[in-house]
């Protein structure tokens, strides 16, 4: 584990903030795209929404929030549309000619929120948030209050018609942050994903991984920034992560950015 070390002449809140670049586990609240089957015909109907226990629907997001989507797969022509606002999801649609195996992506752009000391504490506790975050927020001054500017990245991989071996899956997308999967080990009883950030593997990440039962266990990255799925998986998936770095200077925002990525487990395990 990297030590940190002040920097003689820095103020303890920049010695702090200089340190901390950190990936904590999955909030209480995971953005995830939930495809309505994970193998259907095109169109596939999928839902964007924040919830509190996977496989469930929780909150809807507003369409205007939506930054950007993006699909791989067999038909270069698909297409992921926004198209009804529910007070449990935004509904989506991913329309491709060819069968196949796809990733589809949503990009939520950065967003401002502001919270009291009570609000904090309760927020650290969602996330699991280590020493290095809590030093931080204590080295702000008086009177602290958390400032933070949050993006989030939600990936999803289904099936148009019928399934094809899921190499698009290793494929990275483009996005800040994003789950890809080791190819090598894709069809095996041991499927792997790497978490990327800006397209670099990162290492020591804390990723969460739900099963369809709302289980939930915490893993950590190794040095290719990589977690084997626990054995046994089967039905609905969620993999999710969250980078915050603090700022470099006092009174600016800390930054965050969330990733997740939902797939049926029979379409990355062996049989």
């Amino acid at each position: 584990m990297r030590q940190s070390r002040t920097t003689p002449g820095l103020s303890p809140f920049a010695a702090a903030a200089a340190a901390l670049i950190l990936a904590g586990s999955a909030s209480a609240h995971d953005t995830y795209l939930l495809p309505e089957n994970f193998t259907s015909p095109a169109p596939v109907a999928i839902s964007l929404t924040s919830a509190e226990k996977f496989p469930t629907l929780g909150y809807g997001i507003k369409k205007a929030r939506v930054a950007k989507v993006r699909v791989d797969g067999p038909d270069a022509a698909a297409s992921l549309k926004p198209l009804a606002e529910t007070a449990t999801a935004l509904k989506l649609s991913l329309k491709a000619k060819k069968p196949g195996t796809y990733v589809a992506s949503v990009e939520l752009p950065a967003h401002d929120i502001d919270l009291t000391p009570d609000q904090v504490a309760e927020y650290f506790a969602e996330i699991d948030a280590p020493p290095s975050l809590r030093a931080a927020y204590d080295a702000l001054p008086e009177p602290r209050h958390w400032k933070e500017s949050y993006t989030k990245y939600a990936k999803t991989v289904v099936c148009v018609a019928s399934c094809t071996p899921p190499v698009v899956l290793a494929r990275p997308m483009g996005l800040k942050v994003e789950f890809v999967a080791v190819a090598e080990s894709l069809g095996t009883d041991k499927p792997k994903f790497r978490l990327l950030n800006a397209g670099a593997p990162l290492r020591d990440a804390a990723v969460a991984v739900f099963r369809h039962d709302g289980a939930r266990t915490v893993q950590h990255t190794d040095q290719d920034g990589a977690v084997a799925l626990p054995p046994g998986l089967t039905g609905p998936v969620l993999l999710s992560a969250v980078i915050i770095a603090a700022p470099k200077n006092a009174g600016a925002r800390f930054t965050s950015d969330f990733a997740t990525l939902t797939f049926d487990a029979a379409v990355v395990s062996a049989p």
